[in-house]
């Protein structure tokens, strides 16, 4: 699966999610770290299945309407231990169906997650 991490995700979880299979980029290593939200989501929408974020701008749908072939997963985990965020990423995305958050918004906590 494509994946793309937002700019204040941990470089572990690329590692994480690579190590997993996936294909994964950063938006830092793109070099669009620092472009507006609007145009980072533009970039997300072309190609990738996933974008990764922790930040709460993204979860506007107004501004941020979903995507048909776009899934957004927002971590509400404590950016302090990277290791805790791996662990939910890992879980969720072994058990969960893709048909079920593609073209959604994925709340992901430590204990659980909401699919909107």
């Amino acid at each position: 699966m494509r994946i793309l991490l937002d700019e204040n995700i941990a470089f572990s979880i690329q590692k994480a999610l690579l190590e997993l299979g996936h294909d994964v980029d950063h938006v830092k290593k793109l070099g669009i770290g620092g472009v507006p939200n609007g145009q980072v989501y533009e970039r997300a929408q072309q190609g990738y299945h996933l974008f990764i974020i922790n930040d709460r701008h993204f979860l506007n749908p107004d501004i941020f309407p979903p995507h048909q072939g776009l899934g957004v997963i927002f971590l509400r985990i404590s950016m302090v231990d990277p290791n805790e965020q791996i662990n939910a990423l890992k879980e969720f995305l072994t058990n969960e169906l893709e048909d079920h958050y593609i073209g959604h918004l994925t709340i992901l906590r430590s204990d659980g997650y909401d699919i909107r």
